[in-house]
């Protein structure tokens, strides 16, 4: 067991992220290995933003490099609610903190194994850290799998168990086991709502999903990793590192992705993160290459049925912002209507348009419509197996006052901060469906349905509704080339350079490569209560509010 110490954690984060620049490893998705900007430069209990519009910035916790952020809620023994934000770190491990007064950021747990990414899951008393070197290379502090799996290049995933203390309302996590996964590692994982597996997204060296059988845990054991469903144009090869991406041993066990007419498919499985339907039948899966919806059901017996795949281009090149280029996210909305997929053109790294050129390429949101939309006609024969394109958004390029940190930020290993769509959290979605990924511990957005919260790197964090086609009549003017979804606020703070941003009753919780962990609210709201003409709309399913009970874990 390690106690999160925060003067180790620095120590530690500014140790990997000196080792992973000094890697030279470069890669297509998330290349971006920064180093955090010191404290003295932007800890503040609220901050003067860039730009905003709607938005208001009101705490930072700084120090270390954030990456993804969960959100749950427990009670303690007084019967008072308790929000948490699960903070992922490169190099700084796993940071829990209890975010119930929004100003005041509490720290409140965490695990200090660290390494690059540190994608976050957390589903009850299981939480999950991801290590992904990318194109093999160590770039892993996990103790765990440096001692049990040390030929694995520290690619894989620590599991840890949540031990919650309803008297302090404070956490200890303790280490249940890890799964190595090489040669290329763990960019994200999803947990199933279903709770027996979890997926790795193996996008990057592998181009493959990585099953992992999360029931031995239950039972006092270790979880398993099963089966490697791969491309077929990386199945039997061999990567940089040397090992085999299907290994002679069987474990796990490789099965090449067919498409939907059971035609082996070639090229465009390459997994980058996974969504769930709410019974955790349905997958949606952001494979860079395009974007797959596949019957998992059966997936513990070594079946995957796809349903259908959306390729990136639909006509002309990739270089036509309304084709995708990396398909980095597929979320779909909580009634299953809606499918969002975000483009993280140039990795997060070299469409730098909202900063430079008003019009400049950058990523965008992309709807698909999966059942009939209303007053949508062409959306009539819309399914799962044949979606149809209702649209995109593009963020309008607002008028930014220079960055006040630009020269604290010239010394950062990372060069440029770029300006294309994130981690994203629709209205009444969870980690990792719609809906709570499991029940009493709430964890969902309380925007509306139709809106959501989004990370933009370098163009700060965004709220946007996509209840219908782009339109300049609500007092925002829309970037030309959107024409699904309106802009209803943003905030650009100096040094932004936000991963994901995740609304939880409220506020807005944010990890940024540069400054950490931001905490925002909507401007003209106080909790879900707002005054005036907002945009922002809120919306309770009082089921998801329902919490276990703080000693014996039951729901009511």
């Amino acid at each position: 067991m390690r106690k999160l110490a925060l003067v180790l954690l620095i120590a530690c984060a500014a140790g990997g992220i000196a080792s992973l620049r000094a890697s030279g490893v470069e890669d297509a998705t998330d290349p971006a290995r920064n180093g955090s900007l010191p404290c003295e430069e932007l800890s503040t209990q609220g901050g003067v933003a860039r730009a905003a519009h709607g938005i208001v910035h009101v705490a930072n916790v700084c120090g270390f490099v954030g990456t993804d952020v969960e959100l749950q809620s427990r009670k303690d023994t007084r019967g008072k609610v308790h929000d948490y934000a699960f903070v992922g770190t490169m190099g700084a491990g796993l940071r829990i903190f209890d975010v119930t007064d929004r100003t005041h950021p509490a720290v409140a747990g965490g695990y200090l194994d660290s390494g690059w990414e540190n994608d976050v899951q957390v589903r009850g008393n299981l939480a999950v850290a991801t290590f992904d070197g990318v194109n093999g290379e160590d770039s892993s502090a996990s103790t765990c799998l440096k001692t049990r799996y040390p030929t694995a290049h520290g690619q894989g995933i620590d599991l840890y168990k949540l031990v919650f203390d309803p008297v302090s309302a404070t956490f200890d996590m303790r280490l249940i086991g890890c799964i190595a996964n090489p040669p290329g590692g763990a960019h994200n994982a999803s947990i199933n709502p279903r709770g027996d597996w979890l997926a790795i997204s193996n996008c990057c060296s592998d181009w493959s999903m990585d099953i992992v059988d999360l029931r031995p845990i239950a039972r006092g054991g270790e979880p398993v990793l099963r089966y490697r469903f791969i491309d077929d144009l990386h199945a039997g090869t061999t990567a940089t590192t040397g090992d085999a991406r299907c290994p002679a041993s069987g474990v796990p066990t490789c099965i090449s992705m067919r498409g939907p007419d059971g035609g082996i498919a070639v090229g465009s499985w390459r997994p980058h993160d996974i969504f769930y339907s709410s019974d955790g039948g349905t997958a949606y899966v952001a494979a860079i290459n395009s974007t797959w919806i596949v019957d998992v059901s059966s997936v513990l017996s070594g079946e995957m049925k796809t349903i259908s795949i959306i390729p990136n281009v639909s006509s002309g090149t990739v270089d036509d912002p309304r084709n995708i280029s990396i398909s980095h996210q597929a979320d779909v909305s909580r009634d299953g209507k809606i499918l969002i997929v975000s483009d993280e053109r140039g990795g997060g790294l070299t469409e730098t348009g909202c900063n430079t050129d008003a019009g400049g390429v950058i990523g965008g949101l992309h709807f698909f419509a999966l059942a009939p939309i209303a007053n949508e006609p062409a959306t009539a024969a819309a399914s799962l197996a044949s979606p149809v394109k209702l649209g995109d958004y593009f963020i309008p390029n607002p008028t930014m006052t220079p960055d006040p940190l630009s020269p604290a930020l010239a010394k950062l290993p990372r060069l440029e901060r770029a300006c294309t769509a994130h981690v994203f959290r629709l209205g009444g979605n969870g980690s990792t469906s719609a809906g709570p990924i499991q029940r009493g511990y709430d964890g969902v957005s309380t925007l509306g349905r139709r809106q959501l919260s989004e990370a933009w790197y370098g163009a700060g964090v965004w709220a946007i509704d996509f209840s219908g086609r782009s339109s300049n009549t609500d007092g925002t003017k829309e970037d030309p080339r959107s024409t699904w979804g309106n802009t209803i606020a943003w905030n650009v703070m100096p040094g932004a350079d936000t991963w994901s941003a995740k609304e939880y009753k409220g506020g807005v919780f944010a990890g940024d490569i540069v400054r950490g962990f931001d905490v925002y609210r909507y401007a003209g709201c106080d909790g879900l209560t707002c005054t005036g003409s907002t945009g922002v709309t809120f919306e309770v399913d009082p089921l998801d509010s329902v919490l276990v009970d703080p000693v014996t874990g039951a729901l009511p």
